[in-house]
């Protein structure tokens, strides 16, 4: 099993700290973000972390040069023109069609989260938190009744979804292949401005895979996207 972090990001939200820092390398408590990911990994025995840079690309090869689990690194050229579907689809290669988790570098994370995701079974499994308030930021998950998701996007109605993507996926080696012609199909298509999600998206519409929730909630993690999120973020893990 592999994982890949995607660090690519400009992080525009959290200006002036990622003008010259890489969102994912924004301290927490004392620990860059992305530390906390790759000290999980490590717990949990994965010998080989996918990351994709972007912006700031020598800072985050540099840590991860540093690092005690292995890094092989992948540059997206294009992280500051494609929305990050691009930055998954830049790590295929380097994942080998190997089964995978895949973190967001500015998802920061105690290992009970990785565990719970990693214990479960499916062609897709996406870490959701069930307990939170759904807005039109967040991505939000719909289900069928038998659990199954059945959509993934920002665009969901909340009245009708059952908790929030946090940004960890576990993906299967057999839906691999499925997964990355999607994300393909997205860039020939134009769709620049598409998350990876779209991708669990169009799978889950069309019945091509056995995707299925996560539940995390009350466990510790934390997307950061602002200021505010960092604050929050602080209170939580260096408490």
């Amino acid at each position: 099993m592999k994982a890949v972090i995607l660090a690519a990001g400009v992080g525009s939200r959290l200006r002036p700290l990622t003008d010259t820092t890489p969102k994912g390398l924004v301290p927490v408590a004392g620990k860059p973000m992305m530390e906390y990911a790759l000290d999980a990994f490590g717990a949990a025995g994965i010998q080989e972390v996918v990351v994709v840079t972007g912006h700031l690309d020598g800072q985050v090869r540099r840590f991860c040069d540093r690092s005690p689990v292995a890094c092989t690194v992948v540059h997206n050229e294009r992280y500051d023109t494609a929305n990050n579907y691009f930055s998954l689809l830049v790590a295929q290669d380097a994942l080998g069609g190997e089964a995978f988790v895949k973190v967001d570098s500015d998802l920061v994370f105690l290992p009970p989260v990785l565990d719970r995701v990693l214990a479960a079974e499916g062609d897709l499994c996406i870490a959701t938190d069930r307990g939170v308030s759904l807005g039109d930021e967040e991505m939000k998950i719909r289900l069928d009744g038998s659990g199954r998701i059945t959509g993934v996007s920002k665009l969901l109605d909340p009245a009708v979804c059952a908790g929030e993507s946090i940004g960890m996926e576990l993906v299967s080696a057999e839906v691999f292949p499925a997964l990355f012609d999607e994300l393909r199909a997205m860039d020939a298509e134009g769709f620049v401005d598409g998350y990876y999600e779209d991708a669990y998206h169009r799978l889950a519409e069309r019945g091509q895979a056995d995707i299925r929730p996560v539940d995390v909630a009350g466990l510790p993690w934390s997307e950061i996207d602002d200021a505010r999120d960092l604050e929050a973020a602080e209170a939580l893990f260096g408490g």
